[in-house]
């Protein structure tokens, strides 16, 4: 059921990006986004989510280059430590993450704005580490002990995840060449590899997982400065 209901808020928010590209589209002839360079920056959210919650730290660099008129080459670094509490386990997983992939300029600026709208497809590769901090046994051969908490570590070592995801986006700027962004991601998992037959309960670089279900949902608020290498 939630898995549902966040792709259905995914999928009617990718439509208003749509509607917006296709408005710029068709009402602005100019593209004044000339400047061809590197950009780099964070994920504040990530940032923001470590300095307010105690069950999650992270951070990440992401840089993109443009390469083509309409296309730029990304790629983000990260690292995340992320405690999972559900009613019968608690885990703890820490690791790090790479992607990689294209993103597509979809609008034509407003004279004197370099303001983006883009669509993105990319790979991440995870790997972490998870333990299990606690967990609930039930016997089903006992109606008198019924079910027991152990709260035992049990130590998940070198676990991996790799997966595909398109995202759309947009990006504004707000001082000259310093650029706050948004973009909401759809993740789906190519493989994973778990042991002792434990779920990844969450996988750094792709978000939380659902079980029976390869689908992921993530988003950032970033903050990127574009460092101009040629103008055309």
């Amino acid at each position: 059921m939630k898995i549902s209901l966040m792709l259905k808020y995914f999928i009617s928010t990718l439509l208003t990006f749509c509607c917006l590209a296709i408005q710029a589209n068709a009402t602005v002839l100019n593209d004044s986004l000339k400047k061809y360079g590197l950009r780099v920056g964070t994920d504040i959210q990530k940032l923001i989510r470590s300095a307010s919650s105690e069950e999650y730290n992270g951070i990440s660099f992401n840089a993109d280059i443009r390469f083509k008129e309409s296309m730029f080459l990304f790629s983000e670094i990260g690292n995340e430590k992320k405690i999972v509490e559900y009613s019968n386990v608690d885990s703890k997983i820490s690791g790090n993450y790479i992607k990689l992939g294209l993103q597509f300029k979809l609008n034509r600026n407003i004279v004197g704005l370099r303001n983006l709208i883009y669509s993105s497809i990319g790979i991440g590769v995870s790997s972490f580490d998870q333990k299990i901090l606690r967990y609930g046994i039930y016997n089903i051969y006992s109606d008198l002990w019924g079910e027991f908490e152990s709260t035992d570590t049990i130590n998940l070592e070198s676990l991996n995840a790799n997966w595909i995801e398109i995202g759309f986006g947009v990006k504004t700027e707000i001082l000259n060449n310093l650029f706050l962004g948004i973009e909401l991601q759809l993740k789906n998992l190519i493989s994973q590899k778990n042991k002792n037959d434990t779920s990844n309960f969450y996988i750094p670089g792709f978000n939380r997982t659902y079980e029976g279900s390869n689908f992921g949902l993530g988003f950032n608020y970033s903050l990127t400065y574009l460092i101009p290498i040629i103008k055309k």
